[in-house]
């Protein structure tokens, strides 16, 4: 409820325009002794109509919060460790040569275009998983003319996988648990993030897609693991910034960072 507010109550980074948020549950058919109670919750219980208690633990959640600090970074600036990072842009435009150059820096432990100057960092592991391009006949020959350490990158050949064992492979599941665990790798690319979504989830639900992806957010907090999500742009008349991100805004809440993609008035010059 207070998100859904971004661009009718506040926008950018004005959040003292948000509004207070009430929240009220009527209960059709209650246990007996919440039968005609009227009860309202805070950092204390107060009964209003009745006395409908509720254990302390069931609404102090004040313990589920910590002080807000600096999240390490892997690209200091623009990929925060171990949270969710979101390239989004048309076709066409460069987020895949893009991710390629921030692959081969990292495993290689050299300076990617993003990196301030004088930035260094140790070689990584890196994984990336995409279902756009064959890695044998397409990925590994762009990745070794973008200068990466093969050795210090592994992926599944999705475009190989005739058995159809990796297409079991979603955001949520118990393989892609496995497999972030197994490999443990300090960044995993998803390319497109549609193509790791569960075919039952419906993009444009805000709940479906929080739960799709929070166990992303857990592992990579558990395991220390970024994660890259990499997806298009849509065409929508009117559409900005949030709601440019193709089939589901909802992205853009999930993530720590967002990058976005484009060309800009001046012909073939890309920001």
């Amino acid at each position: 409820m207070i998100s859904s507010q971004y661009g009718r109550e506040f926008t950018g980074p004005h959040h003292e325009n948000i509004k207070k948020v009430y929240s009220i549950w009527i209960c059709m058919k209650p246990p007996q002794y919440r039968e005609n109670t009227i009860t309202r919750h805070r950092l204390a219980e107060e009964h209003l109509v009745g006395e409908g208690k509720e254990p302390v633990r069931n609404y102090d959640l004040l313990s589920l919060f910590k002080p807000l600090k600096d999240f390490p970074e892997l690209v200091p600036g623009w990929i925060p460790e171990a949270q969710i990072t979101l390239i989004a842009a048309d076709g066409d435009i460069g987020k895949t040569t893009l991710w390629y150059h921030i692959i081969a820096a990292l495993s290689n432990g050299t300076t990617c275009i993003l990196d301030p100057p004088g930035h260094t960092r140790e070689p990584m592991r890196i994984t990336f998983l995409t279902t756009e391009d064959s890695v044998r006949k397409k990925l590994r020959k762009k990745l070794r003319l973008a200068g990466a350490n093969m050795r210090n990158i592994i992926t599944p050949d999705f475009a190989a996988d005739k058995d159809g064992l990796l297409r079991k492979v979603k955001f949520g599941t118990p393989e892609m648990d496995t497999i972030l665990r197994t490999l443990h790798p300090v960044l995993c690319i998803f390319d497109p993030v549609q193509g790791f979504t569960p075919p039952k989830v419906n993009m444009g639900s805000r709940n479906e897609m929080r739960d799709c992806m929070a166990p992303l957010v857990s592992i990579g907090e558990d395991i220390n693991t970024t994660a890259l999500l990499i997806c298009h742009t849509n065409k929508r008349k009117g559409a900005y910034s949030r709601d440019r991100i193709a089939d589901s805004a909802d992205l853009w809440d999930i993530a720590r960072s967002v990058m976005m993609a484009g060309y800009t008035e001046e012909q073939g010059i890309c920001y």
